[in-house]
This record gives C-alpha cells, sequence and structure tokens, in this order.
C-alpha cells in the first residue's frame, strides 16, 4: 500500500465509519509513521513515547505533525506564530526543552535570575520557578539524559564561575531547581556530560583548556605540544579553546585550526568506576583553512554526541564536518570528512551563503537555524533574517580530501528565508535555540523579552504521546 497521507484525508471524507476504521488502526499508523516519517528523515519530536505505548490516534498525530513541519520548513518567508514575553533586564541564555519547558538567563543592572517558564499553552505560558544569582549569565550547557537534567552556566562576576543545577520536579508537581556544585574562576562553559564540566579558563589561565568532575573536585588539564616560534616573545602563542566533547573513550577540542583528540584513562579504583584519572594528546586533525574562524563568538555550533555510526556531525561557522572513526581502541583513526559539494565552491559564495550571526542545530540535528544577513540591496543594508537549513542525512561514497569513506553522511541543503512578522528587531536578538522536530524557535532579546516562534499549530499533537514532564525528584543523582 502506498497511500499518502492527503489520500487517507480523502477517504476519511467517504463516511464515519470508514473514518473510525482509519483513526483507530494503530498497525496502519505505524507503518506510515516508520515509511513516510523515519525513512525520509522528517522532523518529529525526539521525546516521543515508546510507539508500544501509544495509541492510533497519538501516532495519527506524529504523522500530521510531521507533514505539517516539513511543508512549513519549505515555504520561503514563512509567517510562523510568535509569542513574546516579558522579562526583567536582558535575555543572556535561553534553552528549550521537551518541547514543553524554557529555561531563561536574563539580567539587569540590579539583579539576575534563572528562571523555568511552562510553554505548552500558548495561551497561558507561565512562570514556574527562577534562581537568583550573583551575577549575569554569559553562557550555558544543558544535559538531558530522560533521568536528570543537569544546567551549567557561567556567572559573571570579577572572578568568574561555572554553577551546576539540576532541575526535576516533586511529586506535587513544583518544579525545583537545586544547586549542585560551583566550580570558581571557570570560565566559559564548553561541554557538560554527566559530571564533567569542561571550560576554556581557570582562574584567568586560559593556556590549555580543562575539565572538571563536579561530584568529586578532580581536574584534568588538556595538556598538548605548542610548535613555539624562536621570533616570539610570548611565553605560550596558544589558540584558545573553542568547543569541546567527549566521545566514547576520547575528549574532542576544537581550536582555530585545528582539532584535538585526547585518550581518557579511566580510574582502575572500583569506588572511582567511570572517573577519568588523566588524558593523554592522541592525534591532531587540520581544519581545512576553507572552514576556520576568525573570532570565537557565535560561530561555533555543536550538537554534543551527534553521532551516527562511527561518525561524529561538528558544525562549525555553520559548515558542516563530519569527524570519521576507523578501527578500535588505540588503533582508531580520525579524519574530517566535507562535503563534497562545498568544496566546488567558491570562497566568496561560501562566505554569502554560510556568514551566520547566530546558529543552532535543531534538537534532532535534521534542521538547523540561523540569524544571517541578506544580500546588500543597491548597496544599502538590509537587517538580518532568520532562516531555516535542512540537513540531510543519506548513504553514500565520498571521496573528497584524499579521503574515501563509504557509510552515513550529511549534507546542508539551502536555507529558508522565515517572514519578520511578529518576530523582536533582528539586531535586538542575543541568543537563539531551536527544537526542529517540534517546531518552535527561541529567541532572546536585549530589550527585556524572549519570543517563542512556533512553525506549526500546537494543536496538532496530542499532547498525552510525549514525555515531558521533568524528572521526579526521586531521581535525583
Amino acid at each position: 500500500m502506498r497511500s499518502t497521507l492527503p489520500n487517507f484525508s480523502y477517504y476519511a471524507q467517504v463516511s464515519s465509519e470508514y473514518t473510525a476504521l482509519i483513526t483507530n488502526d494503530k498497525q496502519l499508523w505505524t507503518y506510515i509513521f516508520e515509511r513516510d516519517i523515519k525513512a525520509r528523515g522528517l522532523c518529529y519530536p525526539s521525546n516521543l513515547r515508546p510507539i508500544e505505548e501509544a495509541s492510533a490516534t497519538q501516532i495519527e498525530s506524529w504523522v500530521k505533525h510531521a507533514y505539517s513541519l516539513e511543508k512549513r520548513y519549505s515555504t520561503p518567508n514563512l509567517k510562523t506564530i510568535a509569542l513574546r514575553v516579558k522579562v526583567r533586564g536582558r535575555v543572556m541564555w535561553a534553552k528549550l526543552l521537551r518541547g514543553r519547558w524554557c529555561l531563561i538567563a536574563s539580567a539587569d543592572s540590579a539583579s539576575s535570575e534563572l528562571s523555568i517558564w511552562d510553554i505548552s499553552s500558548s495561551s497561558d505560558i507561565r512562570l514556574r520557578t527562577k534562581v537568583h544569582l550573583r551575577a549575569p549569565v554569559f553562557d550555558g550547557q544543558l544535559e538531558d539524559t530522560g533521568d536528570f537534567i543537569h544546567v551549567a552556566v557561567t556567572v559573571a562576576t570579577t572572578d568568574p564561575s561555572i554553577m551546576i543545577f539540576n532541575l526535576h520536579q516533586t511529586n506535587d508537581e513544583d518544579i525545583v531547581l537545586t544547586e549542585l556544585a560551583e566550580i570558581v574562576g571557570a570560565a566559559p562553559t564548553l561541554m557538560l556530560k554527566g559530571p564533567y564540566v569542561g571550560f576554556a579558563t581557570w582562574h584567568g589561565d586560559d593556556t590549555f583548556p580543562f575539565i572538571y568532575n563536579w561530584k568529586t573536585g578532580s581536574s584534568v588539564e588538556l595538556r598538548y605540544h605548542v610548535e613555539q616560534d624562536q621570533s616570539d616573545l610570548t611565553p605560550l602563542p596558544v589558540e584558545r579553546c573553542a568547543a569541546m566533547a567527549i566521545w566514547t573513550s576520547f575528549v574532542i577540542v576544537v581550536l582555530r585550526s585545528e582539532l584535538l583528540v585526547f585518550n581518557i584513562e579511566w580510574s582502575s579504583e572500583i569506588s572511582e568506576r567511570n572517573t577519568v584519572s588523566s588524558v593523554t594528546p592522541f592525534t591532531t586533525v587540520a581544519i581545512p583553512e576553507s572552514h576556520r574562524f576568525r573570532d570565537h563568538k557565535g560561530v561555533i555550533t555543536i550538537k554534543a554526541g551527534d553521532v551516527v555510526g562511527s561518525v561524529m556531525r561538528w558544525y562549525i561557522h555553520n559548515l558542516l564536518l563530519l569527524l570519521r572513526s576507523d578501527g578500535m581502541g588505540k588503533d582508531v583513526n580520525f579524519s574530517f570528512i566535507e562535503d563534497p559539494e562545498h568544496e566546488r565552491e567558491t570562497d566568496d559564495l561560501l562566505i554569502k551563503r554560510y556568514y551566520v550571526i547566530l546558529s543552532c542545530v535543531g534538537t534532532t540535528g535534521k534542521r538547523l537555524c540561523s540569524l544571517s544577513p541578506q544580500r546588500k540591496r543597491r548597496g544599502r543594508w538590509t537587517p538580518p533574517m532568520l532562516n531555516t537549513t535542512p540537513i540531510h542525512t543519506t548513504m553514500g561514497h565520498i571521496d573528497t580530501c584524499k579521503v574515501q569513506y563509504r557509510g552515513v553522511h550529511s549534507t546542508i541543503g539551502d536555507p529558508v528565508q522565515v517572514s519578520r512578522a511578529g518576530l523582536p528587531l533582528p539586531h535586538g536578538i542575543s541568543c537563539l535555540d531551536f527544537d526542529d522536530g517540534c517546531g518552535i524557535a527561541l529567541l532572546g532579546t536585549l530589550s527585556g523579552e524572549f519570543c517563542l516562534t512556533f512553525f506549526t499549530e500546537k494543536n496538532i499533537l496530542a499532547p498525552e504521546s510525549l514525555l515531558h514532564d521533568l524528572p521526579l525528584v526521586d531521581h535525583f543523582p
């Protein structure tokens, strides 16, 4: 059977009995979801209930939601549903969570706070809880494992520090942010995975990056060899770490011109199982000149842990690079795989097409949202526009940059502009987050508000088919 969703909508108009047969056929909707949504790589929420527990009506809503998103993502100058919420002070950092919650860090001259908002109802966006901080937040990381949610934010005091929180709810449905640890002198947050926080500077020393275990208080400095120019009088001309991730037994560090891979040595003590005892430099992979960036502000977006087989996807300056690993253990090799389409483009076209002000890869890794400038019109400046860009994952063969690879790889498609109607002024947008599966973009602004941008109607999805509640206090780590 190759009927599409529009075909079934037509058949359902034949009679009420036929409508009931289609709507209540779980096997039918499961087949359509697997064949037309998952197999085609369409966007759908990452927090769906297990399909075994879902009803036919709920799976039908997944299919309709995915089709609606695909159509609207592909529509140029789409007018989205924009909801703007006032907060106290400038929004410094913002994050979406499970399609129902958003975390907002805001500050003015008198106060700074981290707040949690319930966005499940478009007509009633509610503040659920907040904690007061002693200084503004200037970056953050969030890890959601399903069993727990950890948040790490950098607080910009004279001697900055990283604060780690646990986000959960009680049996009475109260939302609670509990402070777990504070790393004094550390900034900025580059990674949060389990008990480990990665950061670039500690007490003013940014020579080498660090990973810190907030449970035990132990730290490891990621030292590597630096080529010293004899004519250079500076002690260590080291590039500052711009991004970091832990992948299996490796720590991956991104500098401007190269990517460093460290091998993790795990503790042999039974009481400290899965604890990093030390790291050793493993290999270095040069970042191609065309993909290097000029500064460290807003140009790197990493979908940390976005692993497909033996490939980790990295998004650097809105360009896609694939880090491939071959072999096992100490025999593993790392190399970059570049999208062949990008190799044929000129530098001017690369800058014109891919230069961005802010960018964020969606939670499913299938679409990218970015704020990027338009082309000049008759020499006049035009304001930047919000765009979404598809990321296609396919099976195939790549023979590029002296690297041959056959397997899963990704390419970035053409950006599709979003209408500015209802959105904040683009030059006032300070931060951006994107849930491509739910179809929500979150824009923080310098004018004291955040804006929720919905790409499709919220009532298409059956709310009870999503796992969007926060972990209970019983799961507190």
